[in-house]
């Protein structure tokens, strides 16, 4: 009969999603007051926070339309037509992307 481990860890995926979420939330949370603060007016704060987050929106929208377009020249280039690609949705990483978007060498940068 094998021995059970009473002080052993055991995680599930909803465990590390709630843990993962809480992390990002909670760091958040607690560093808006002080980036308020620091910002040196009541009005600046607020305006800065909607810039930064739209700036970051802009930049995610662009790193999928990225993805999306590194696919469709990847796919222009393969003469093949294998019905079980249709499902692609981008290119697997970010690596790829660059080195797709810039070139071999900004595999090494990136």
């Amino acid at each position: 009969m094998p021995r059970q481990d009473s002080n052993k860890r055991q995680g599930t995926i909803s465990s590390a999603r709630f843990n993962l979420l809480s992390s990002m939330v909670g760091g958040g949370s607690l560093s808006l007051p002080l980036a308020f603060h620091q910002t040196g007016n009541m009005f600046m704060a607020p305006i800065l926070l909607v810039i930064t987050s739209v700036l970051a929106q802009q930049s995610i929208y662009f790193l999928v339309k990225a993805g999306i377009y590194s696919t469709e020249r990847r796919d222009m280039s393969d003469n093949h037509n294998d019905p079980l690609d249709n499902d692609k949705k981008g290119t697997a990483s970010y690596e790829n992307m660059a080195s797709q978007a810039f070139g071999a060498k900004a595999r090494v940068l990136s």
